[in-house]
């Protein structure tokens, strides 16, 4: 039936159990309410009407069949009637409310994946825009144009990726042990268009970690390109490779870190920038809070989020220390692995 029935505005508005044989006999004791043809008019099988209310919302009724003779429904059984009405319409509207909850967790979780797949896109656009904007003055250069073809295979190969796992609606990781002496300078080197210019340094010995080396490469991407933003031309942003405890682990803005060290031993990347830096509330309160961006429309405020998620699967921490005009320390601190037989 529909919401604009006879029947369904009279349950809606008077809130009443309808007794069929009644109405059939006296139909002014119910405003001479002419009921649908399939409950037989009092003369078929079914009996009662009974409303299904949640708080003062009619979701629907029940139609309950004559019971055996002799019965007349007093007050006390149209009471108890209405009563398990309401319960029953308290559980139906519990699981439409669960089943509209599971849809939107569903859709929640696409546009949260659509979102990492598309600030990541973002991220390799920048890059071949960069290309783009030099080729003018150096497209006659053989070293420029070798090195704009890398680039744009390698952009092209990580879209065709990024779109794959969007098909998939899931971000699927293929961890394997990989240098992080490695992912430092590939992230840096995709990072060297800009000023001020990337430079790569700490411990010259291999650190090895298990991870998915293309998305640990576009985390440290992203923190390298955030730290470029916040600093000048004339300032520097340096990208540190260290094992938790050695020389270069600390060697960052003078600021005090209360965190804790993982137990477990750790290598790390720390990503360094004498910028603009980051209050205590603000490292608190936003910075790893998803779609808050200081950069307005340029940004979508997940690239924090999605690092500290990221190296958290990877029973690893992040860490965050900064000075308000003088920098911020970024470091990335995840469980040491064996070498692998074949090195990445």
């Amino acid at each position: 039936m529909l919401a604009t029935d006879e029947m369904t505005i009279f349950l809606q508005r008077q809130q009443w159990l309808i007794d069929l044989r009644e109405l059939r006999q006296t139909p002014d004791a119910y405003q001479n309410l002419t009921p649908p043809k399939f409950l037989g008019g009092g003369q078929g099988r079914f009996r009662l009407v009974v409303p299904l209310l949640h708080v003062e919302d009619l979701i629907g009724f029940a139609v309950l069949a004559s019971p055996a003779e002799p019965f007349k429904p007093n007050y006390e059984d149209r009471d108890l009637l209405k009563t398990v009405g309401r319960h029953v319409a308290v559980h139906m509207a519990q699981f439409e409310a669960d089943k509209q909850l599971a849809e939107s967790r569903q859709f929640e979780a696409y546009n949260r994946l659509t979102a990492f797949v598309m600030h990541d896109l973002k991220n390799l656009a920048a890059q071949l825009a960069l290309i783009v904007s030099n080729a003018e003055k150096h497209k006659r250069n053989p070293a420029f144009v070798d090195d704009a073809i890398s680039t744009i295979a390698n952009s092209t190969e990580r879209m065709q990726r990024l779109m794959q796992q969007l098909q998939r609606r899931e971000m699927q990781s293929v961890k394997r042990r990989v240098s992080l002496i490695e992912i430092a300078r590939r992230a840096a080197e995709r990072c060297q268009a800009r000023l001020p210019r990337p430079a790569c340094g700490g411990i010259d010995q291999d650190v090895w970690v298990e991870a998915d080396p293309e998305q640990l490469t576009m985390i440290v991407e992203h923190l390298i390109r955030n730290a470029q933003d916040a600093s000048n031309e004339a300032g520097s942003v340096d990208v540190v490779v260290s094992v938790d405890g050695a020389p270069g682990a600390d060697q960052a803005v003078p600021v005090g870190e209360t965190s804790n060290r993982l137990t477990v031993p750790v290598g790390a990347i720390t990503v360094i920038d004498t910028g603009a830096g980051m209050s205590a509330e603000f490292i608190r309160e936003r910075l790893f809070k998803p779609f808050d961006t200081t950069k307005g429309s340029k940004g979508m405020g997940i690239g924090a989020y999605q690092a500290r998620e990221y190296v958290r699967s990877l029973g690893g921490r992040v860490d965050v220390a900064s000075v308000e005009g003088k920098g911020t320390r970024f470091t990335l601190r995840v469980p040491l692995a064996g070498p692998p037989e074949a090195a990445l």
